[in-house]
């Protein structure tokens, strides 16, 4: 007979670090959205998954028995969610460089995975390289944003509600040049108003300021 205490703990043991496991991987690659009902699906596969680690441990009475002391249970506590942390950001690192995509379309016969990012939008913003880019952001009343997006800018992850933040934004002269404006703080986008973003590649600020683009209208 399980006594209130240890079913509290097993509680904890089994299924804290699957929950913790999945935030950990969504830190690292966020791939979608999750309804309560699919989040609670997946925190409990990553909990079984993780049960597999400890079966051996959990197998043997006399071990459950052991965990009476704090010091015993805060570090049977810490291994778990350190084994969860570990795990989590493994799993988000596999998602993020599409790991199981790139290996199944080697094989002699290749197998093609579909990509874990559900949009376009997914894709580009959460790609390592897509801080340190100029953008041009076209808007749905034909007028043309042009900024700056790095580490303290901002794409939104929520697959009903994408607005954009670009720390600086920049104007063109008459000449076609991108300019600095002034003592700029950025600019927020309503995700209602965006048409298009276009990328300029590299991030030396005087080369990309010189390209040569058509003046907004």
């Amino acid at each position: 007979m399980i006594n209130s205490f240890y079913f509290i703990l097993y509680t904890a043991l089994f299924v804290s670090p699957g929950y913790f496991m999945m935030e950990c991987c969504n830190c690292v690659y966020k791939s979608d959205a999750l309804s309560e009902k699919e989040k609670m699906v997946r925190g409990i596969s990553y909990s079984l998954l993780l049960s597999m680690v400890w079966i051996p441990f959990y197998a043997d009475p006399e071990n459950i028995q052991k965990i009476t002391s704090y010091k015993v249970l805060l570090t049977t506590f810490f291994l778990s969610h350190l084994v969860a942390l570990l795990l989590g950001i493994f799993i988000g690192c596999a998602k993020k460089n599409c790991w199981a995509r790139k290996v199944f379309s080697h094989l002699p016969k290749p197998i093609y995975l579909l990509h874990p990012a559900p949009t376009a939008w997914d894709y580009q913003f959460s790609k390592e390289d897509v801080a340190n880019k100029y953008v041009e952001v076209g808007l749905k009343n034909g007028k043309i944003i042009k900024g700056y997006f790095s580490y303290q800018s901002f794409a939104s992850s929520d697959r009903d509600y994408r607005d954009l933040y670009l720390e600086t934004f920049h104007r063109t002269t008459c000449f076609g040049k991108w300019e600095d404006v002034p003592c700029n703080a950025g600019i927020w986008i309503n995700p209602d108003s965006i048409q298009y973003i276009k990328f300029y590649k590299g991030s030396d600020q005087n080369e990309i300021l010189e390209q040569r683009v058509p003046a907004d209208s």
